[in-house]
């Protein structure tokens, strides 16, 4: 297991690789940390971009955008020099963020306003706001116009038509309550959802139905698959990573569970070179001075954790 610390206090735990062009992005306290995937060498520090909750990337025209959920707004940073592009107001403590290449727009999903900004991967200007009826958590996009998006407070999951900005439809999910984030294995047409009580709901992206329902690790943080080999990857936040494997008929069970030295908030699986990257806290640093408030125990610092093939 390789291990790459991160510079600067830890952030909320937003992660997301761009396997195309070898760049990891990692969420920290006031910026955007950008690395080389494969050494791990820091690119870059995007400063000034508070409170990131989700990070999504279009190559296509050189653009980045970042949910700042500290002042209700996304930011927009350029791929090559990564410098600030302006920043755009959407609805009330945005969170994920996900982009569909095939109608070129970024949604972005705002927890407090319980809606979903479309907004035009180009000009930057939001195009549509969709009321979503509940508290919307983690979301997906399949790039062929789908975006999926998991309610947190209804147990439910929504499907946005992303060419037409509007709601398509509503699913319930039976036997998972508290659900929180999503991942996507298109080739199989499946949905993985964390639930709480260490569930994992696996739906149909063709009718929305259950298909099963797994039991992981704590669970809590993020999920990712591995489509080529059927692979999902769990992350726990009370450390260490879930691997699940589908044993027929869409039924999941825990093969392994990899330990981790810290709590793990986010993962990224890299298709290239099928590595799982994993955001894990690497402890506290006192602050420095003379005096320090019993509260203040110092600042958290974080670390990235390599899995290898």
């Amino acid at each position: 297991m390789q291990i790459i610390p991160l510079a600067g206090e830890a952030g909320s735990g937003a992660l997301w690789i761009d396997s195309a062009a070898r760049r990891l992005y990692v969420a920290c306290s006031n910026g955007l940390l950008v690395l080389d995937a494969d050494s791990g060498r820091s690119l870059a520090e995007i400063k000034d971009l508070p409170g990131i909750a989700g990070i999504a990337i279009a190559q296509v025209n050189n653009r980045g955008y970042v949910t700042n959920s500290n002042d209700d707004r996304i930011s927009i940073f350029e791929l090559t020099g990564f410098g600030h592009l302006g920043q755009i107001p959407v609805g009330g403590n945005p969170g994920a963020l996900v982009y569909d290449s095939s109608a070129h727009r970024f949604y972005a999903m705002n927890r407090g306003s319980r809606n979903a900004s479309a907004i035009d991967a180009d000009d930057g200007e939001v195009e549509e706001t969709i009321d979503l009826g509940g508290l919307p958590a983690g979301a997906v996009a399949d790039d062929h116009g789908r975006v999926f998006i998991v309610l947190e407070d209804r147990a439910e999951l929504v499907e946005i038509d992303a060419k037409k900005m509007a709601f398509s439809r509503r699913f319930a999910i039976p036997g998972c309550t508290a659900p929180r984030d999503i991942a996507l294995d298109e080739s199989r047409g499946r949905l993985f959802i964390g639930c709480a009580a260490q569930r994992l709901a696996v739906m149909s992206t063709q009718d929305g139905n259950v298909l099963s329902i797994a039991g992981t690790g704590s669970g809590g943080g993020g999920i990712a698959t591995d489509t080529s080999s059927g692979l999902v990857y769990v992350a726990n936040t009370s450390g260490g990573v879930t691997i699940l494997a589908d044993s027929g008929n869409a039924n999941y069970h825990a093969i392994e569970t990899v330990a981790t030295a810290g709590n793990v908030s986010a993962i990224a699986f890299d298709a290239a070179t099928r590595q799982l990257f994993v955001l894990a806290s690497a402890g506290t640093v006192p602050r420095p001075g003379p005096s320090q408030k019993p509260e203040d125990t110092g600042t958290r610092s974080s670390q990235l954790l390599v899995l290898g093939k």
